[in-house]
C-alpha cells in the first residue's frame, strides 16, 4: 500500500496543534518526567528491554489504520504503542523529531531510548520489521540532504534523548545532547531544541542564534509544513 505523503495531506500540512501554549511565543510543556508519553513508552519498554516499537500515524491515514488493526501488529510480543499526531502536542513533537514525511512511520528503540531503526511506510512491512526485530538489521528510511546514513543515525539518536530531557525538565542535559546531535548533522529539530534550551536558560543571544539558523537554512515550504507550530512559536 502506498505511504500517505505529508505534503499531500492538507489536514497535516495545515494542522496547527491546539495543545501548544504560545505564552510569549514559546511552547511550554510541563517539565514532568511522568508526563503521559514518557510513561507510556517506559511502561512498554519493560516488556522487551532491547526492542520497543512505536508506530506513528494519524486519524484518517488508511495505511496507518490497516497496520494498527493487522494481526501481525497485534501479535507482536515486544512492547509497542501507536501514536496519533493529532492526539497531543507530545505525539506530534515525537514525529517531528524524525522529519517524517509519510505515514505510518515505525520507530524501533530500546528501553534506554537508544534509536535502532526508522521504517517508513507499510509496503513489505512484515518482512522489513521482522528483519529489524529478529535479524538485527538496522533500517533507516529517512534521509536528509548532505547527511550520511551513519551521521543521521547519531543525529536522530541524540535528538531523541534530548527530547526526553526536554520533557523531563533537564534543560542542561537537553542542551548537551542537542549539541551532540547537531555535531552529527544539522537539521531544523536540533536547532529548535537548542533554541528552547537557550530560552529556558534565559540566554537571549543563543536563542536568537538558533532562531536565525532555522530562519536562514530551513524556511522552505516542506519545513514550514512539517514544523508549522515551531515557526509560529518563533514568529518566523
Amino acid at each position: 500500500m502506498k505511504t500517505n505523503v505529508l505534503l499531500s495531506a492538507l489536514l497535516i500540512i495545515n494542522f496547527i496543534s491546539p495543545f501548544y501554549s504560545f505564552a510569549n511565543g514559546i511552547s511550554t510543556p510541563d517539565a514532568d518526567k511522568n508526563r503521559p508519553l514518557i510513561k507510556t513508552i517506559d511502561s512498554i519498554s519493560v516488556i522487551s528491554k532491547e526492542l520497543t516499537l512505536i508506530v506513528v500515524g494519524y486519524e484518517g491515514c488508511a495505511p496507518c489504520k490497516t497496520l494498527k488493526n493487522s494481526d501481525y501488529y497485534k501479535n507482536l510480543t515486544i512492547g509497542k504503542t501507536y501514536l496519533d499526531i493529532l492526539n497531543s502536542s507530545d505525539e506530534k513533537l515525537f514525529a517531528q523529531l524524525f522529519f517524517i514525511t509519510g505515514y505510518p512511520t515505525s520507530i524501533v528503540m530500546d528501553s534506554e531510548w537508544n534509536l535502532k531503526s526508522i521504517v517508513l511506510g507499510y509496503r513489505n512491512y512484515e518482512a522489513r520489521i521482522d528483519s529489524v526485530l529478529n535479524a538485527g538489521v538496522q533500517l533507516y528510511d529517512i534521509r536528509l540532504k548532505d547527511i550520511t546514513k551513519e551521521r543521521a543515525i547519531e543525529m536522530f539518536g541524540y535528538a531523541l534523548k534530548a527530547l526526553r530531557c526536554y520533557w523531563s525538565g533537564d534543560y542542561v542535559q537537553m542542551q548537551r545532547l542537542a549539541l551532540k546531535s547537531r555535531e552529527s548533522g544539522e537539521y531544523l529539530f536540533n536547532n529548535y531544541l537548542l533554541y528552547i534550551a537557550a530560552t529556558k536558560r534565559g540566554d537571549a543571544a543563543d536563542a536568537a542564534l538558533y532562531k536565525n539558523e532555522i530562519a536562514t537554512k530551513f524556511s522552505d515550504k516542506m519545513h514550514r509544513s512539517i514544523y508549522a507550530e515551531m515557526f509560529t512559536e518563533m514568529q518566523l
